[in-house]
């Protein structure tokens, strides 16, 4: 399996809203890419928001992988 998390500070002023429409598409994106097998939790607390999507770790075939291609990790603090 496969976790991306992210995390982003919370405005003070801003009120914690319902999940709206993007997070709703992103779940059914997943829902049917995955059938089922990942998911995304999103919330917020503490002046900080977390979304956080779990899938299923895809692995590529050789032939199939571009001869440059190779992973970059980004992490932004």
């Amino acid at each position: 399996m496969l976790t991306l998390s992210v995390f982003n500070t919370i405005a003070p002023d801003a009120l914690p809203g319902e999940a709206g429409i993007g997070l709703n598409n992103v779940r059914e994106r997943l829902a049917v890419q995955f059938e089922g097998r990942a998911g995304l939790m999103a919330g917020g607390a503490d002046a900080q928001w977390c979304s956080e999507i779990t899938m299923p770790a895809i692995h590529e075939s050789p032939a199939r992988e571009a001869p440059h291609a190779a992973a970059t990790l980004v992490s932004v603090v």
